[in-house]
């Protein structure tokens, strides 16, 4: 009925490609070094009733020479990526054939470009990152089963409850 586990991890990675624009022309090329450690725990329960799973995870970079992936002087993460992240997954039977599922990620605050030094046109480029408010992404999704005899299932779902306006 109970799961938990935990995953401790360290990353390293010598001359990543990396993908990037020039004067809109796309090119590809390999760079230095980078790499990242953290660890993620997950909570499992599963009951007659439904289930749900707890994340939380973390994660820092390490030995990042790569500047295509500098989040900002000072930062120990990546652009894009936030250290904290915490995930919450259920599914609520309300009767044997419907259920409520709801799931919820909490980012914390992620760097990310923001703007790009036009006139530097040579390796690294000038890119100007900030720090992006931490955010809530909820989704909510009911699903009825076993119509047209067990071979059907209808799901209805709302992505982005509050409106987060959350950006890959």
């Amino acid at each position: 009925d109970f799961f938990l586990s935990a995953n401790v991890f360290r990353i390293n990675i010598e001359d990543p490609i990396v993908y990037y624009t020039l004067n809109a022309v796309e090119s590809y090329g390999n760079y230095g070094h980078t790499g990242s450690e953290g660890f993620e725990v997950t909570a499992r329960l599963k009951k007659d009733w439904g289930y749900s799973d707890f994340t939380y995870s973390y994660y820092s970079a390490q030995n990042n020479g790569v500047a295509f992936y500098s989040a900002g002087a000072g930062s120990d993460s990546l652009p894009a990526f936030a250290p904290h992240k915490l995930t919450l997954n259920a599914s609520l039977k309300l009767s044997n054939d419907f259920s409520v599922n709801p799931s919820a990620v909490y980012y914390d605050g992620r760097r990310g470009y923001y703007a790009m030094d036009p006139a530097d046109v040579t390796y690294p480029f000038t890119h100007y990152t900030r720090k992006f408010d931490d955010l809530l992404l909820a989704n909510l999704n009911f699903a009825l089963k076993n119509l047209a005899g067990g071979r059907l299932e209808l799901g209805l779902g709302v992505f982005d409850i509050f409106n987060s306006g959350y950006s890959y």
